[in-house]
Formats: C-alpha cells, structure tokens, sequence
C-alpha cells in the first residue's frame, strides 16, 4: 500500500499555495487551485492516506479554496477517473457541467466522473489548533 501524507506546515508561508497546488495535483489529477480571501492567518492543508492498487483514499483538510479541473487539464492527464467525495466536516459545493451539489452535513456524498470540467469549492476553515475535529 503506498502512503500519501503532504502537508504545508513544513513550507514557508509565502510558498504554501504553490506546494498546495503540486500536492494535490500529484496525489490525485492536474487541478488548478484558487486561494480564498486571506484570512491574515495564511493557507494551510493537508492530504493524508493511501493507495491500493488503481484505488486511492484520501482525507483533505484546508483553509478554504476553489480548485478547477479544466477541459485543458482533462486533455493533459486524461478522463478515465471517478471521483467520490464524502463530506467530514465543513461545507463543499461542486459544480459539474449542468449540476451543482451542496454537500453541507457530514456524510453527504458527491461522485462524478474525470471526462467533464468540474469546480469544487471548499468554504469551511481548518479547525483551530487544538480544537475537536470530526
């Protein structure tokens, strides 16, 4: 099983978007990632878990961002991918040609395949340091 596990609190401040967008981009397909507002604490994320085979699990926490996966990028890797995002905690909406899901309590799902452009967007902050997670 190979592990994945990145995160930007190992990057200088004025780097972690740019290694944010390497991160996941590597671990799952070319995406362009957009930073919301700054909220004077800077971007932090990360992206922890595993892989099996073609099958890849893994859980995401960050600051809030949109990510885009164009119909350039879907050209450059490919579209033979199936997406499943299962909501923990906070807020994500995503955007797939004609349909828009809301995913806003823990346990909502969204799936859609890798042949569309799509738009995700993480609206929810990072729980603060120490602070109960789900």
């Amino acid at each position: 099983m190979l592990t994945v596990q990145k995160t930007t609190r190992d990057v200088s401040a004025a780097q972690r978007f740019e290694f944010w967008r390497e991160a996941i981009s590597d671990t799952f397909v070319d995406l362009n990632p957009t930073q919301a507002a700054d909220d004077g604490r800077g971007f932090e994320g990360q992206i922890a878990g595993g892989q099996i085979g073609e099958s890849r699990l893994c859980t995401v926490a960050a600051r809030p961002h949109q990510v885009e996966r164009s119909t350039g990028l879907i050209r450059r890797t490919g579209g033979d991918y199936l997406f499943v995002s299962l909501l923990v905690q906070g807020d994500i909406v995503y955007s797939q040609a004609d349909r828009v899901a809301e995913l806003t309590q823990p346990g909502q799902l969204v799936s859609a395949t890798g042949w569309t452009s799509e738009s995700t967007r993480f609206a929810t902050p990072l729980p603060e340091e120490g602070a109960e997670s789900a």
